[in-house]
């Protein structure tokens, strides 16, 4: 194989255009461009050459124009819809030809899919032969490429870093700066001599810390090895792309990542050829190999490369089809003008390309005072008497940036002022990621301030590029509208303490201007909370606003997350080409928040939780961890598993405040109407809470309120004692006949091996395990039967039926048994008369044997007996409306409604059916203060009689307003 003798001398050029309606010379026969195999070639019929051939490839370059002018279609589509027909085109020749090449090329033949084309190394002869074939559009020879030295060249020391260079100050690039345009999320490439990316200006952004070596970094000669840079060429303009080092900052767009191909000179025999840089737009469109991905594929490439007009015709099209398919999937190029001016028509192949007014887009370079610079290649171009060259200029004398050896130096050039612009194009990007490449290169030439001449002219192109105004041009293009739309817990325990649940988040885009997003979940929470599967997928598809996570985010909540506790996530969106969507807050109650306060009784020796809404205990392993203390005693852990109140006349009228039928958790029927109160020093030197409780959220209410007391004693001889008062109230105005009350505690004071026993003598019931304290309930008031249960194995179930037989049943006492045990403090069948009410009242008490158990217990009994008064001034809250349960419930046919108004005022009280459509109106007009009750007879506001079932009444006073629901059985 004879040694190729002809030199392409590299100058970096800027940006070109979209689909270029110019298609490749057509014949019957190829054209050889160049120069003519046959007079120029040294070399005889049977010496080989090294060609690139070229196929016919009109029917893919019409795909490619209609995807790339689809309207409406995001970048990312762009990408895969170009990149697709590409990868997938092969005219009819394609196997005949190959085939050909695969026979008698000396070398590996390599396959192109950028463009149609293929590499090999053949006779003179045979080159004659293949381009006489039908299919062949073209034949070049795969010449070699090397570098060019810059005009200016000198190292220079480390200075004090600045916020921005003189050149950015230039273009006015710190007015995006300020607007929050820094790159992030973008990605530019170069095809230069490489880049050292060890550089400290430059090792941060590089995309392959995130990425593949592969999709980062390409070079034909050392592939493998991290990107490096021995000429410093590439260094230089990528730090004027991108370069940040600390607070020195060098680059337009240092927060963009970088990539790079090396087909500029990288130091062996035989440098890049033509083939090399077609396999590098060919990399660029698809780095990673996978089409369906568009976060790989930068936005811009700056064009380190050139083609002297001795070598090549002035007007040779070789790379225009390989540049239209790039900026068709949204790639914008950029080329540099040259260096060879100041004479007219000095600008090299590709960039003097004008077949339109923005192809190709070339940059000339001016000086910091904004004077062109001698250097800078002029216009126009050869190729058409019309088209002035450049597009614009950038500062491109004396430009400080990086060196290949970890320093700094000074470059001149078209070369340093050409990334200036392509960095612009990554602000352009972030500002606008689905912004085409047509909008971008209108819109840094309408920015341009106009320089020398007036008007368009062929040293200064239409100007220098103005940043600020930059985004006065470019399309804002209506940013995706996300928010969140509903959070649901897949799962039957609900996101409850110690559960895996998966997560379902429908997300909304009003917009409807994005197909997919990728959600990434995390949560600020320290402790406790683990994320199992943390990113899935949103297709909102073709104008969809509304979409569902495909698969679910599994998130685990540990026993140290509570009932209520609420648990902050953040949901992270990403685009289909990695462009930061920002993020959401999503906000998750775990489990079933607490329907009132839990609040800390303490004597010295017990602590004790209680609540307003029926419930107690609520710590950790126990039925419904809800950040309480439980019960201890004397520094135990917690002892109370479950404790709560049960109210009823039937099993379909009762009201509860403990497990169900699975033995799980149940949210209690009570919740308060006066939150329990803070602590107030009683006359018995006890201290007391005082709340109000209603069953306003049974099914079935019954029209009763409970004003609930508890005390602890802080003397030394009362420890180990908590008092616990109920008074049972009456609201309707009919006698209340036929009810019960119960507590239901369930203390677990071993592993399952305790004891209960009741003394009838002492009124107390009582629990013991082998070792450890032992802990009671002493009746004091209205409490007429006690009952002992053995749970078994496993935690008892309780149906409501159960329910109402515990609490009307009368004793039942399983005394001894020793397995896990609970027990039970009810009253007699209660009549309370309209207004009146009953009490029941016991105590809690603990000791270390049962002699202090019984002590404590005949202490309770005295404490009962004291007079005692409350000061609940304090506690007590503002009288306020209030909206009573109907009286009876069921009804059939009438029933009462009562309220209370704190003050005379408009008052309207509805009734609704469950569609919530209006039934009656019972009472509109204004109504003094006081209490108010209203009867319906269950008809319409036409007179007409309703059907059974589930009704609603609403009360509604100035702000105030409130519902009840009541059941009507005919």
């Amino acid at each position: 194989m004879t040694t190729r003798n002809t030199t392409i001398t590299v100058l970096l050029i800027a940006l070109t255009t979209l689909i270029s309606s110019t298609a490749l010379a057509t014949g019957s026969a190829a054209r050889m461009s160049g120069f003519d195999l046959v007079d120029k070639v040294d070399a005889s019929a049977n010496d080989l050459v090294s060609i690139v051939v070229f196929l016919e490839d009109e029917q893919v370059q019409e795909q490619v124009y209609r995807a790339a002018v689809m309207p409406d279609v995001t970048r990312a589509a762009r990408i895969k819809s170009v990149s697709e027909r590409l990868q997938s085109f092969k005219p009819a020749c394609y196997d005949r030809i190959a085939a050909y090449l695969d026979n008698n090329s000396t070398e590996p033949i390599t396959r192109l899919w950028i463009v149609p084309a293929m590499s090999a190394t053949l006779t003179r002869a045979q080159v004659s032969e293949l381009a006489e074939m039908d299919g062949v559009k073209l034949v070049i020879p795969d010449v070699e490429i090397e570098g060019i030295d810059p005009v200016e060249e000198r190292s220079i020391p480390r200075t004090s870093p600045a916020a921005a260079s003189i050149p950015l100050n230039v273009l006015n690039v710190p007015h995006l700066w300020n607007l929050g345009l820094h790159g992030e999320g973008r990605v530019v490439c170069s095809f230069d001599t490489g880049v050292e990316e060890s550089h400290p200006a430059l090792t941060g952004n590089w995309r392959g810390n995130n990425a593949s070596l592969r999709s980062s970094w390409m070079s034909t000669v050392a592939p493998d090895s991290l990107p490096y840079d021995k000429k410093g060429h590439g260094s230089h303009t990528m730090g004027c792309m991108v370069g940040v080092d600390g607070a020195d900052t060098i680059g337009v767009a240092p927060g963009a990542e970088w990539i790079t191909a090396a087909v500029v000179d990288q130091g062996k025999t035989l440098s890049a050829t033509i083939t090399d840089i077609l396999l590098a737009f060919q990399w660029a469109m698809n780095p990673d190999g996978n089409s369906n991905t568009a976060v790989d594929v930068p936005d811009v490439i700056l064009n380190s490369w050139g083609v002297p007009a001795t070598l090549f015709d002035a007007c040779d099209d070789t790379f225009w089809r390989a540049i239209d398919n790039v900026e068709a999937a949204g790639i914008v190029t950029i080329f540099a003008a040259g260096n060879e001016g100041p004479n007219p028509e000095t600008i090299r192949n590709p960039a003097n390309r004008a077949t339109t007014a923005i192809n190709s887009f070339a940059v000339g370079a001016v000086n910091n005072d904004k004077v062109v610079a001698d250097f800078s290649s002029r216009g126009p171009a050869i190729c058409s008497e019309a088209a002035i060259k450049p597009e614009v200029v950038a500062p491109g004398v004396s430009i400080r940036s990086v060196d290949s050896n970890g320093g700094y130096k000074f470059m001149s050039g078209t070369s340093m002022a050409a990334p200036y612009v392509a960095g612009l194009v990554a602000l352009c990007r972030q500002y606008n990621p689905d912004c085409t490449v047509e909008d971008i290169k209108w819109a840094l030439i309408r920015s341009a301030e106009d320089l020398g001449p007036v008007g368009e002219d062929n040293a200064y192109g239409n100007g220098l590029v103005d940043a600020s105004r930059i985004l006065q041009y470019l399309p804002s293009g209506q940013q995706p509208d996300f928010s969140i739309a509903s959070v649901s817990v897949v799962d039957e325990n609900g996101a409850a303490p110690d559960e895996t649940f998966d997560l379902r988040v429908m997300l909304n885009n009003s917009n409807g201007n994005v197909q997919q997003v990728t959600g990434h979940l995390s949560t600020s929470t320290a402790s406790g909370v683990t994320i199992l599967d943390e990113t899935s997928t949103f297709f909102f598809g073709e104008g969809g606003t509304t979409a569902l996570n495909t698969s679910a985010f599994s998130v685990h909540f540990d026993n140290t997350i509570y009932n209520g506790q609420g648990v902050d996530f953040t949901l992270t969106l990403e685009g289909s080409d990695g462009y930061d969507f920002g993020s959401l807050d999503i906000a998750l109650t775990c489990g079933f928040a607490p329907a009132g306060e839990v609040v800390l009784h303490n004597d010295g020796l017990i602590d004790f939780s209680v609540t307003d809404f029926g419930q107690y205990g609520l710590a950790q392993g126990s039925i419904y961890p809800a950040n309480g203390a439980g019960f201890r005693y004397n520094g135990s852990d917690n002892l109370l598993y479950e404790a709560g109140i049960i109210v009823g006349r039937s099993a379909l009228q009762l009201s509860s405040a403990v497990r169900g039928a699975e033995s799980k958790y149940q949210p209690s029927d009570f919740a308060p109407v006066r939150s329990i109160s803070q602590a107030l020093t009683g006359s018995d030197q006890g201290t007391h809470r005082l709340a109000r409780i209603a069953d306003s959220d049974s099914d079935i209410p019954l029209p009763i309120t409970i004003s609930q007391e508890t005390v602890d004693y802080s003397t030394f001889v009362d420890d180990g004692v908590i008092m616990v008062r109920y008074q049972i109230v009456n609201n309707s105005l009919e006698p209340l006949t036929g009810m019960h009350f119960g507590f239901l505690a369930d203390f677990d004071l071993s592993d399952g091996l305790d004891a209960a026993y009741f003394d009838d003598s002492l009124g107390l019931v009582y629990q013991q395990a082998a070792s450890g304290p032992m802990v009671g309930l002493k009746t004091l008031a209205g409490v007429a039967s006690v009952s002992i249960l053995d749970n078994g194995d496993t935690k008892l179930g309780l149906t409501r039926q159960d329910q109402f037989n515990l609490i009307s049943g009368g004793s039942h006492l399983a005394e001894g048994v020793t397995s896990d045990v609970m027990f039970m403090v009810s009253t007699a069948a209660l009549t309370i008369q309209p207004g009146d009410s009953s009490e029941v009242a016991f105590a809690l008490v603990a000791g270390d044997s049962f002699d202090e158990l019984t002590a404590r217990a005949v202490r309770a009994n005295e404490l009962f007996a004291v007079p005692t008064s409350v000061d609940d001034t304090q506690a007590a809250l503002p009288v306020d409306f209030e909206l009573a349960q109907n009286y009876p419930n069921p009804f059939n046919p009438t029933t009462n409604i009562s309220f209370t108004l704190p003050s005379a005022g408009d008052v309207t009280l509805t009734v609704y059916n469950a569609l919530g459509q209006t039934v009656s109106q019972l009472a509109a007009g204004t109504l003094p203060a006081g209490t108010h009750t209203v009867e319906w007879d269950a008809t319409n506001d036409s007179g007409d009689s309703v059907a059974s079932g589930v009704y609603f009444y609403r009360l509604q006073s100035g702000d105030f307003s409130d519902s009840r629901k009541m059941v009507l059985l005919r």
